[in-house]
């Protein structure tokens, strides 16, 4: 693996030479400069994981270096050294974008560890970015989003048990996407044309669980002033979906194990037996081997439904999904409330990670929603997340590194040799869809001129 690049501009040479050793042997390869003119050329010639910047220098003003860096290449970290310290200087680094400000003489170990976390989140910076134009193309799976390694476990199970009609028990904590793991069996069977019928059995009352099941005859109890059909009939031809399966009360799984043998069943207060052709998917987000160990799943009914077991994963264990989700709720209610939220800072992106989401993706999907909802700006910024996100620590011993999982990259057509005007076509095409049709923002992602993209538009015949 190759070094971490720290690039260190200070005019003093005694201070420069110090640093400079201090880091190689820390582990980092180091460019060292004495003045500010050649800081462009530097990171162009080898871009930097962190800057060590000093204020005041010959040839060029520290902080328009800060101020520009910030602006150009956010990505990169910059920590302003400087020995005329004062709080004005330090309040002024820190709005012009410094990551941290450190007063000579400072201590080594100070400065090892700011400059391992900044060089940490310019590392979480370059592998975020990388996907940022793979976000439109990442591995969509029937809603579900993800290509972390066990999301495509469940893409495979899905895939290969969609083929068939056997009963499916998906379990996971709330917020994991347990339905939509149901609605992509279902959307991918031969039973995709028929009604999904959704029963929640924690959501309706004991009493009328049975009829929203199997439906009612008129009169068969107080208040049934007509016949209803319930889902398992309206279900006939598709699929039955019982989410919160183990809340059923104890004598309608009596009924549910006898359906699930023949697939037949009587309305409530009927005498005519009625047979359906229905597949049947389950779901909990308890554990069905305690449920049945307690007695509030009988074990009958949960050998059963448990023909094909999928557990859906945390998103905790998948946290390499969490910018495609993140990115893909942003442009959704973006979109939804005429924000012009676009990008995700760093900085918000470590809190992110960070954070353990035990309420799964339904929960960052909420916290998404809150931040577009409540503010007005193009880019996620740290300070717009809740304080239960933004202040999260990552438990002793937890190390970052575990946490940022490698992210594999999207492959798209890598072996294909395709013509010079497809490639062209294409960048475009990709430009102007990931700034929604802006053509001078697509222009400069491109680096060629507005005049060249709209006559290239013209040329291939684009729609913008």
């Amino acid at each position: 693996m190759d070094k971490a690049h720290v690039l260190i501009v200070e005019d003093e040479e005694i201070n420069r030479n110090l640093l400079a050793e201090n880091l190689q042997e820390w582990g980092y390869s180091v460019t060292a400069l004495d003045d500010g003119q050649n800081v462009w050329k530097a990171i162009e010639t080898r871009p930097p994981s962190a800057v060590l910047l000093d204020l005041f220098l010959p040839g060029g003003d520290g902080r328009e270096i800060l101020k520009s860096l910030h602006k150009l290449r956010q990505e990169i970290p910059v920590i302003v050294i400087t020995g005329r310290a004062t709080v004005d200087n330090a309040v002024e680094c820190m709005h012009l974008g410094a990551y941290h400000f450190l007063e000579k003489p400072f201590r080594f170990e100070q400065l090892q560890l700011q400059l391992k976390n900044a060089v940490e989140l310019n590392e979480l910076s370059r592998k975020y970015s990388s996907l940022r134009d793979a976000v439109e193309t990442a591995d969509q799976f029937e809603n579900m989003i993800g290509t972390s390694e066990e999301m495509q476990t469940i893409y495979h199970i899905i895939r290969n048990v969609s083929q068939s009609d056997a009963s499916v028990f998906v379990t996971g904590e709330s917020g994991t996407g347990k339905e939509l793991a149901a609605r992509a069996i279902h959307n991918r069977s031969r039973r995709a044309d028929r009604n999904f019928e959704p029963v929640n059995c924690a959501a309706i009352p004991r009493e009328l669980l049975e009829s929203e099941m199997f439906g009612h005859e008129k009169g068969s109890f107080t208040g049934a002033y007509q016949k209803r059909i319930g889902c398992c009939e309206r279900g006939d031809g598709g699929t039955l979906f019982l989410d919160e399966v183990c809340e059923m009360p104890p004598e309608l799984q009596v009924k549910m194990l006898r359906f699930l043998q023949d697939r037949t069943f009587r309305r409530v207060g009927g005498s005519e037996v009625i047979k359906v052709d229905v597949r049947v998917i389950a779901a909990t987000n308890r554990d069905p081997i305690d449920e049945v160990a307690v007695g509030r799943l009988r074990e009958d009914l949960y050998y059963r439904l448990m023909v094909v077991p999928i557990a859906m994963p945390p998103l905790r264990v998948r946290r390499e999904d969490i910018f495609l989700l993140a990115t893909h709720f942003l442009d959704l209610f973006a979109r939804k409330n005429g924000k012009a939220f676009g990008e995700i800072t760093p900085e918000a992106l470590r809190a992110l990670v960070r954070y353990p989401w035990h309420g799964n993706v339904r929960e960052l999907e909420n916290v998404v929603e809150n931040v577009v909802v409540l503010n007005n700006d193009t880019t996620v910024k740290l300070d717009h997340l809740p304080d239960r996100i933004r202040d999260h620590e990552p438990p002793n011993g937890e190390d970052e590194n575990e946490i940022v999982i490698e992210v594999e990259r999207i492959k798209d057509e890598m072996d294909e040799v395709v013509p010079m005007d497809e490639v062209e076509r294409r960048a475009i095409e990709h430009a102007l869809r990931i700034t929604k049709g802006n053509v001078p923002a697509a222009a400069r992602k491109l680096k060629i001129g507005q005049a060249t993209i709209y006559r290239k538009i013209k040329s291939y015949n684009i729609q913008v």
